[in-house]
């Protein structure tokens, strides 16, 4: 064992002063603690990724490797037909409750297993959305895109999937039925607001002056230029619409066929009236008094 004496005694012989020493041993760990310090800020550590983030992640490469390898359109949407690339023609398509459009979709279903339990989603005409079922009524949307994902691909339907955040391609389905009602919508907005800037005219208010209402025109000029300049890179954001229908236990695996009401016969006969005239007097309730009536007698 070495003792202080003789590491003093080394000290010594190497003319090394003792204030050299101590400060030595201090600096070396407050320097190491600072070169950790600089070296997490400059390259911080990458934060492990959650089991919803790597399913995400997995899905979008493969919807985008599918994207790369069939380049024509006709190939990723083989499955949907060409009534909804009418709007006018859809709409007529889905009035009957029993349609064949409906009927179609609702037995395109996808089974998966997510983070989050599992999902059974298909594709509904109505809503323009996907309908899915699951336990779990706290799903994000990412996870639920990323299920969207996968449908689209399984069934050859690109052109359902509107969300054009991680996919370049829009579908021309959102022209077709966003963009049209939006022009009808504001149409009918600018029919209202000159009804009512009229009704105005005639009302019993204060009028403004001429320089105050310049001043704010000028201001929502520049603030919706603004608007139009920061939007014209990134262009318009849209999203898929997700519809919950419940719990697991909701949904209906068999398909069963809706109930034809059979028209009665047309011809008649002396046995068929005797038939219904018994299950008449079947369904009639006798009271106690009219037995009694149909047991006595008149004389």
């Amino acid at each position: 064992m070495i003792q202080f004496s003789q590491v003093f005694s080394y000290l010594k012989k190497q003319q090394t002063s003792l204030f050299v020493f101590s400060f030595a041993s201090f600096a070396y760990p407050l320097s190491r603690f600072i070169f950790t310090r600089v070296h997490t800020y400059l390259f911080p550590p990458e934060k492990p990724m959650t089991d919803m983030e790597r399913y995400g992640e997995k899905q979008l490469d493969s919807f985008k490797h599918f994207i790369e390898h069939n380049q024509s359109n006709k190939e990723r949407n083989s499955n949907i037909s060409p009534e909804f690339y009418d709007k006018k023609r859809l709409s007529t398509g889905l009035q009957d409750v029993n349609n064949e459009v409906e009927r179609v979709w609702k037995t395109r279903m996808l089974f998966e297993h997510t983070p989050r339990g599992n999902i059974v989603m298909y594709y509904d005409p109505y809503k323009l959305g996907f309908a899915y079922y699951s336990d779990n009524t706290g799903i994000p949307y990412s996870l639920l895109n990323a299920v969207a994902m996968k449908y689209v691909k399984t069934f050859r339907c690109q052109d359902f999937f509107f969300d054009n955040q991680d996919i370049k391609p829009e579908s021309p389905l959102i022209k077709i039925h966003s963009e049209e009602d939006k022009k009808n919508l504001s149409e009918e907005e600018k029919k209202d607001s000159d009804d009512f800037k009229a009704k105005l005219k005639d009302a019993p208010f204060l009028k403004r002056k001429k320089t105050e209402q310049k001043k704010k025109d000028t201001d929502k000029k520049d603030k919706e230029q603004k608007k139009i300049e920061e939007n014209i890179d990134e262009g318009p954001k849209y999203h898929n619409c997700f519809v919950h229908m419940g719990k697991m236990y909701n949904l209906s695996f068999l398909n069963v066929p809706p109930v034809i009401k059979q028209n009665k016969l047309s011809f008649s006969s002396d046995l068929l009236t005797a038939l219904d005239q018994e299950t008449d007097l079947q369904k009639q309730v006798m009271s106690w008094k009219d037995y009694k009536k149909g047991l006595t007698i008149d004389v």
